[in-house]
């Protein structure tokens, strides 16, 4: 599963539709983290 994946790798967001995903920030969240998620998405799948 791919949600539990990203979650192994510090990624947590949930699945709004069997095609669609929803990722939200919070306040602590900085830019240099955002630009790490598309390599731990490509380790994800």
């Amino acid at each position: 599963q791919f949600i539990e994946k990203m979650k192994e790798n510090g990624v947590l967001f949930f699945s709004i539709s069997p095609t669609r995903f929803r990722m939200v920030t919070h306040l602590n969240v900085t830019s240099d983290m955002i630009e790490m998620i598309p390599e731990k998405i490509k380790q994800s799948i």
